[in-house]
Order: C-alpha cells, then structure tokens, then sequence
C-alpha cells in the first residue's frame, strides 16, 4: 500500500476519533442544560444533538461554541482525508 494512502488513513482515524470525542462532549453539555439524552441512540439523533447544542450556544453567547466548530472540522477533515485515500488507492 502506499504511504500516502496509509497517512491519509491515520489521519482520517485520528479525526474519527476527534470527532466522537467531540460528540461525547457537545452530548455532556446538552445534559449539563437538563436536555435528556441517549447515549444509545446517539448515532441516531447525533445532528439533533449537534444543532440543539448550535441553538443553546447562540443564544447564551451569540455565536455556536467552539465544540461546533471542533465537531464540523473534524468529519469534513476524517471525510477529506478517506476521500484522498481512496483516490490515491485507485489511482497506483
């Protein structure tokens, strides 16, 4: 396999995992304002989560929070970087 390819991996793993971290919290936050949530339906119901999170922080500081921000980069970047894998992968 190609190094590219293999880099391009690791660095979309490593923004899985930023993700779901990221997702863990904005979860921990939505229940620190008394919003119910399910741990077990969070790959459900993650973007009702995410834009309940959006709405709360602009409200209280007038602009989404930082772990917005965190959660959006992260899957455009895990995605980014598998999308570059695969090119990689297909084009040797």
């Amino acid at each position: 396999m190609d190094v590219r390819a293999v880099a391009a991996l690791a660095v979309s793993l490593g923004a899985a995992t930023w993700g779901v971290v990221t997702s863990v919290r904005i979860m921990g936050f939505l229940q620190s304002r008394g919003r119910r949530v399910n741990p077990l339906l969070m790959r459900l119901l993650l973007f009702d989560y995410v834009s309940e999170y959006r709405r709360i922080t602009r409200a209280e500081l007038g602009r989404p929070g930082i772990l917005y921000t965190h959660f959006a980069t992260a899957w455009i970047l895990a995605l980014g970087a598998a999308l570059y894998a695969v090119l990689i992968l297909r084009l040797t």
